[in-house]
């Protein structure tokens, strides 16, 4: 169980700048459709998150 809080900050170190430059750029060049996209981008994330909780839970 220990192992499991490293790995999520790690995640969130890497994913999270990532994810802000992608939605500062989509925001820059999708205009109208740019609220879906970033909505698709938290769900998006939001899967990353529980996939690495899963593998690290994994036995």
């Amino acid at each position: 169980m220990g192992h499991i809080v490293p790995v999520i900050a790690v995640a969130f170190a890497t994913a999270i700048p990532i994810t802000l430059k992608t939605a500062w750029v989509r925001r820059i060049t999708a205009g109208r459709c740019g609220s879906q996209r970033r909505r698709t981008e938290a769900d998006a994330m939001t899967g990353l998150i529980l996939y690495f909780a899963g593998v690290v839970n994994k036995p």
